[in-house]
């Protein structure tokens, strides 16, 4: 094979001539806010470990994170990006309440937040696209365009609301990009986690590991528009429920839109229902193959993984499109094929890719598209 060339999309938290304002309790700047109000556009602001009693305000294109690698901070009050029309902010190592959107926009506005840990999401605009690279979220969040890799929505037993850890995909984007759900872990116990697809834009749901403890099923697919071109995939996710569930792990809701979807590679743990569950008349066109039903046994039931021995193991697609990291064929469920979730249980370092789509098959003479989300302080 003969590489022709190579393009790799890798973002940087600074801008060529960023400045840097620099938080603590005994500098120039005492307070977050302080440093935000004094910053422009492409500026970062660098806080220090510590805890923070203040409301946060975002509207320019700055990048917030932590003055030491690896370093938290924690603000009291709720994080706003607020009339940031056109922007683009960039969030590290926070833990606050929620992050919410307010004002008005009309342009393409972008919103990263990486390694933080929040209660809630809520990040709807029609020109909202919105990246969340291994953060921890307490009950949920809502996007209507963007991508969501390698973080844990957990929920919480103790919710005055219904404990579920959701991830719900609104319609209304008037952005063309597709949105990309990967290598992500729902619920915990107590809670129950699900992934609700509303959105009018092309999907891939791969290698999340669903676990649900209520009546509930995995993934709710409910499209909104009718699309063309290439299918949406829910591919090698693991969707396992402790409730005796009788439903099916992946439900289509009746619509009479026009769209088509690859599932495949998917383990059903714990559902009695089929794997996957199309309405009579549906206008949608499934190509399924090679999802199996599974057993509790078969899994590490905290993380999905497969265990030494299990049926899951070599029992997916054979394509090489499929094939897991080691080039064997998938193994059904998270941790199969080369988005496996085994890449987002690591550790965060101060430069990471944090994900990367790259095709497995390549012609002689054709060239290689490589796109990649990294991270670089």
């Amino acid at each position: 094979m003969r590489l022709s060339h190579i393009i790799i999309v890798y973002w940087v938290s600074a801008g060529a001539f960023a400045t840097d304002r620099i938080v603590s309790p005994s500098g120039t700047y005492n307070t977050i806010s302080s440093a935000i109000e004094a910053s422009g556009d492409g500026d970062r602001v660098l806080v220090s470990s510590g805890t923070y009693n203040e409301f946060i305000s975002l509207s320019r294109s700055i990048t917030m994170l932590p003055l030491s690698e690896g370093g938290k901070y924690n603000v009291t009050q709720n994080v706003f990006i607020e009339n940031a029309n056109g922007k683009t902010i960039t969030i590290q190592g926070i833990r606050t309440n929620d992050i919410e959107l307010t004002g008005v926009y009309n342009t393409r506005t972008e919103v990263r937040i990486i390694d933080s840990r929040f209660d809630e999401a809520i990040l709807i605009h029609p020109y909202l696209y919105v990246e969340m690279m291994r953060d921890t979220i307490g009950y949920y969040a809502r996007i209507c365009a963007g991508r969501i890799i390698g973080c844990r929505i957990l929920g919480h037993s103790v919710s005055p609301d219904l404990p579920v850890a959701q991830l719900r995909l609104e319609v209304g984007s008037l952005l063309s990009s597709e949105i990309v759900i990967v290598g992500n872990h729902l619920g915990s116990p107590g809670s129950s986690g699900n992934i609700s697809c509303y959105a009018n834009s092309r999907l891939v749901i791969e290698n999340n590991f669903i676990l649900t403890t209520q009546l509930t099923t995995g993934i709710g697919f409910y499209p909104t528009a009718d699309l063309h071109g290439p299918p949406s995939r829910i591919v090698n996710n693991t969707i396992y429920s402790t409730a005796s569930n009788s439903g099916s792990a992946i439900t289509v809701g009746i619509s009479d839109t026009d769209q088509s979807c690859t599932v495949k590679n998917n383990t059903s743990i714990g559902f009695n229902g089929q794997v996957i569950s199309v309405p009579v008349g549906s206008n949608y066109v499934f190509a399924v193959s090679h999802n199996m039903f599974g057993q509790v046994s078969h899994i590490d039931p905290t993380t999905g993984a497969a265990l030494a021995g299990s049926p899951l193991i070599d029992a997916g697609d054979p394509a090489a499109q499929y094939l897991d990291l080691d080039l064997s064929t998938n193994d059904v469920g998270c941790f199969g094929g080369s988005n496996s979730r085994a890449n987002f249980i690591t550790g965060m370092g101060s430069a990471v890719v944090g994900f990367m789509q790259a095709p497995r098959v390549v012609s002689q003479g054709e060239p290689v598209n490589i796109n990649a989300i990294g991270f670089d302080r």
